[in-house]
C-alpha cells in the first residue's frame, strides 16, 4: 500500500488568490491514489462490519415506518399481511410535538446580556429568522427530528454553500449600438446549507467513538447522480479525480437508469 511522503508540501503547489472554490489540488501519483482508496475501503469495511447489528436494527425500524412487510402464510398460505399504521402515527405525533414546541413561533431566540446588546437583540433575531425562512432551513431540521424519532438518532449537517452559476447574457453596447454576448457569473446561494442525515448514512471512524468530535474521521453517504459527479470534477474545486470518476462509472451502463447523464448535452 502506497504511503504519502513525510514532507507533503510538494503535493500542494503554491497558488495566488486562493479562495473557497480555488483550493490547491494534491499532486498524487497513481500508486498514492490507489493506496488512499484501499485504506479508505478497508476502514469502511471494518467499521461497517462492527456495526452490522446496528444497521440491521435501523433497517427494521425503517421497514416498520414505511409499512413494508414480508409474505405471510399464517393462518393460511398467502394470507393478508396488512399492519395498522401505528408506528408512523406515533412518529408523526412526536415530530409535530417537538417541532411545535422548539421551532415555533420562531426558530432563533436572541437575548442580550447587557443594555447595549439588548437594544439590538430583536433586530438580530429578526435577521436570523428571516434567513431561516429564505434559505429553507426549517424543512431539513423537521426531517432530522423525524429521523431521530424513528431511529433514535439523527444528524444535522450545516455547511456553508456558495453556488455560482454562469450564464450568457446579451447586452447592447451604448457607444456602438452592437449587441454583445457576455459570460456572467451569478451567485445563486451564499449561506449555510442545512441537510438532515439518517443514522445509517453516517459512519464514525472508529465505530465506537461516542461523538463525532471524538472520532478520527466522519464518513457520510451521499447519493449522487452522474451529473453531480461530473459537476464535482469540472466545477474547478477538484473534489473528485476525473480518472476515478470514469472508473466508477464504467461499472454502470450509461443510460440504464434515471440517474444517468449525457455529457454531450443531448439528454
Amino acid at each position: 500500500m502506497a504511503e504519502l511522503p513525510e514532507d507533503q508540501s510538494s503535493l500542494f503547489p503554491e497558488r495566488e488568490g486562493e479562495g473557497p472554490l480555488t483550493l490547491p489540488i494534491p499532486n498524487l501519483t497513481e500508486s498514492q491514489k490507489d493506496g488512499l482508496g484501499q485504506t479508505v475501503m478497508v476502514q469502511m469495511d471494518t467499521n461497517l462490519g462492527n456495526r452490522s447489528g446496528y444497521d440491521r436494527m435501523l433497517d427494521i425500524s425503517e421497514a416498520m415506518f414505511e409499512l413494508r412487510t414480508q409474505p405471510r402464510d399464517v393462518p393460511w398460505p398467502n394470507a393478508a399481511n396488512f399492519i395498522p399504521p401505528k408506528v408512523p402515527e406515533k412518529i408523526f405525533e412526536v415530530t409535530s410535538r417537538v417541532v411545535g414546541t422548539v421551532f415555533q413561533p420562531r426558530l432563533f431566540t436572541v437575548t442580550g446580556n447587557d443594555p447595549l446588546s439588548s437594544q439590538y437583540s430583536h433586530t438580530i433575531e429578526q435577521f436570523y429568522n428571516n434567513e431561516a425562512q429564505t434559505n429553507e432551513w426549517l424543512d431539513p431540521l423537521e426531517e432530522c427530528v423525524s429521523f431521530a424519532a424513528r431511529d433514535g438518532l439523527a444528524w444535522s449537517e450545516i455547511l456553508w454553500d456558495l453556488t455560482i452559476e454562469e450564464q450568457i447574457r446579451v447586452s447592447r453596447d451604448p457607444e456602438t449600438g452592437k449587441r454583445e454576448r457576455k459570460l456572467v457569473s451569478l451567485v445563486r446561494y451564499d449561506a449555510p446549507r442545512v441537510s438532515s442525515v439518517m443514522a445509517k448514512d453516517l459512519v464514525l471512524f472508529p465505530n465506537y467513538a461516542p461523538t463525532p468530535e471524538a472520532a478520527d474521521a466522519i464518513n457520510r453517504k451521499i447519493y449522487m447522480s452522474e451529473e453531480d459527479l461530473w459537476k464535482a470534477v469540472n466545477g474547478g474545486r477538484g473534489i473528485f479525480w476525473p480518472d476515478r470518476v470514469e472508473r466508477a462509472l464504467s461499472y454502470v451502463q450509461t443510460g440504464s437508469g434515471e440517474l444517468s447523464f449525457d455529457r454531450q448535452g443531448y439528454s
